[in-house]
């Protein structure tokens, strides 16, 4: 066996020994479930424009283009359902103190059962008061 692989197989064995696991994930997790990740050949930015849907000027030129494709979003994230990536961190809870860490906003992994979860979001609102998560927000606001 060669030594880094064998450094890695002895980190991987220390982590597992102390029974606590952070997990981080992205779009990728729930490509799966038929939700396009933002970037590469097949993703979101290909067939739209960013700065056009998913910025502040593109709100100001063109509300509609943005709520077209934000509404276009919504139905496809509330038709997602978990995948086995999901199912398998679930399982992974029941042995081990395990923590996702996501910028996903499809709740993907709750539907899925994971229990410890922080999400890596903007929130909006005043800072001195309490505020809601800006998808949180914006998902209200749409038809």
């Amino acid at each position: 066996m060669d030594s880094k692989r064998h450094r890695n197989e002895t980190r991987a064995k220390s982590v597992v020994s102390r029974k606590k696991v952070v997990v981080f994930t992205g779009a990728g997790i729930s490509a799966e479930s038929g939700l396009s990740t933002y970037r590469g050949s097949e993703g979101i930015w290909s067939n739209w424009n960013q700065l056009e849907v998913a910025s502040f000027g593109g709100w100001k030129k063109d509300r509609g283009k943005v709520l077209e494709y934000w509404n276009q979003r919504k139905r496809v994230v509330e038709n997602a359902k978990p995948n086995k990536a999901h199912e398998a961190l679930v399982a992974l809870e029941l042995k081990f103190d395990v923590t996702v860490i996501t910028q996903n906003i499809d709740d993907l992994h709750e539907k899925a059962g994971s229990t410890h979860i922080n999400k890596s979001r903007q929130r909006v609102g005043p800072r001195q008061r309490q505020t809601r998560p800006v998808e949180e927000a914006f998902w209200e606001s749409l038809n």
